[in-house]
C-alpha cells in the first residue's frame, strides 16, 4: 500500500464509478439500456505538503507516472458502517463473470463496497440474502471458496492518469492534485 509520510498529507478524494453505457428510447416510449463494458471507479486526491519535502511526492510520481499500480487506502469510505460483525466468506468458488457470490451468513447490505481477497477490484451489492451477495459489476476474476470478502478497510488499486501535468505552486506550502482509475488489469 502506498503510505506517505507525516509530512504529506492526502485531501479531496473523490470516487467515482463510470459505467459504460447506453439507452435507447422506443418509439413505444419504452427505454432500453445496454452496458457494453467493465464499470470502473475513478479517483482524484490532492497531497499537501511543504515544499521543502517535495523530495517524497517526486519519488510518487517518478515511480508510478508510468502506470505502475498503486494501492492508496479510501479514508472515511474504507470504514465500514453497516451491521456486519466479523468475517464473511465465500463458500462456493464462483466463475469469473459471475454476479452471486454464495457465503456463510451475512449481513452485508445493498450498496455496500467490498473485495475479495483474490483481487482487488472494488465491487457493490446489489442484492442480498443472508447466504449470498449479488455484486456489481460481474466478476472480474474468479473467487476461490473460503476466500475472504472484505468490507471494511477498503483499498484501491490504480494508475495514475496519463493526462495530467502534476503543476506545483511555488509556495512554502503548496499541493498536487492526482486524477488515478482502477487498476483492471
Amino acid at each position: 500500500m502506498t503510505i506517505f509520510s507525516n509530512n504529506i498529507k492526502v485531501s479531496d478524494v473523490q470516487l467515482s464509478s463510470t459505467i459504460p453505457q447506453y439507452s435507447q428510447r422506443a418509439w413505444t416510449g419504452t427505454e432500453l439500456r445496454r452496458s457494453v463494458g467493465m464499470q470502473w471507479y475513478s479517483i482524484q486526491f490532492t497531497l499537501n505538503f511543504e515544499v521543502k519535502n517535495r523530495q517524497e511526492l517526486q519519488a510518487f510520481i517518478a515511480e508510478y507516472q508510468q502506470g505502475k499500480p498503486f494501492t492508496l487506502n479510501l479514508g472515511h469510505l474504507s470504514v465500514y458502517q453497516g451491521n456486519q460483525t466479523g468475517a464473511v466468506n465465500a463458500t462456493a468458488a464462483a466463475a469469473k463473470g459471475s454476479m452471486i457470490v454464495s457465503t456463510n451468513t451475512n449481513n452485508l447490505q445493498k450498496g455496500d463496497i467490498i473485495q475479495f481477497t483474490g483481487h482487488k477490484k472494488l465491487y457493490q451489492i446489489m442484492d442480498k440474502t443472508t447466504t449470498s451477495i449479488t455484486v456489481f459489476p460481474q466478476l472480474r476474476q474468479a473467487v476461490g471458496v473460503n476466500e475472504v470478502i472484505n468490507y471494511n478497510n477498503l483499498q484501491i488499486e490504480a494508475t495514475l492518469d496519463v493526462d495530467q501535468d502534476f503543476a506545483m505552486n511555488i509556495a512554502n506550502v503548496t499541493s498536487v492534485q492526482f486524477n488515478a482509475t482502477e487498476n483492471l488489469r
